[in-house]
This record gives structure tokens, C-alpha cells and sequence, in this order.
């Protein structure tokens, strides 16, 4: 509460996950939400700068269609498996 937060993704496709982030900071109080990402589609872009403060995109990419995935040289998604040792661990520090 009070305070400036900044919130990172790999990449925007739609925005949408990013745009829920960015309420449920405002939610908690957050003085200020800088959005940032490598990558991001065009419209997911716009809608995220609708809600942000201010957003950091490295590339934003018009190209349809669009796959954050495109923009890696090595990609591959993360399986519940992958995950939850990380968030049990940031949880008990």
C-alpha cells in the first residue's frame, strides 16, 4: 500500500493477465503500477496503457498472428510441477 510496483511478464498477448495484475495492485493500495514486458501484441499494448502508469515494452509487434513464444529462442510452458516448489519456497522467506 502506498508504494510504487513494478509488474513483469514474458510477453503480452492479450493483455488481459497483465490488466488483471495491474487491478489487483490497485486494489491493495499500490500508489503507482509500471507494467513491463520484452514483448507485447499491438492491442495488448494499448489496453495495458489504458491501466498502468507507465509501461516498459521492448518490442511491441504487430505481426498476426501473435505468440509471445515467437519472440524466444527456447520456449516452453510451465506445469504446476515447475511451480509450486518456487512459490512454496518465496513463501517461507
Amino acid at each position: 500500500s502506498g508504494r510504487t510496483v513494478i509488474v513483469v511478464d514474458d510477453g503480452l498477448a492479450s493483455g488481459y493477465t497483465m490488466l488483471a495484475a495491474i487491478e489487483a495492485l490497485r486494489s491493495q493500495g499500490a500508489l503507482r503500477v509500471v507494467a513491463a514486458a520484452p514483448i507485447a501484441s499491438r492491442s495488448a499494448a494499448a489496453t495495458v496503457e489504458t491501466a498502468a502508469d507507465a509501461v516498459v515494452f521492448e518490442r511491441v509487434s504487430s505481426s498476426v498472428p501473435f505468440a509471445v513464444a515467437d519472440a524466444y529462442l527456447n520456449w516452453r510452458d510451465l506445469t504446476d510441477e515447475d511451480i509450486l516448489p518456487l512459490l512454496e519456497q518465496a513463501s517461507d522467506t
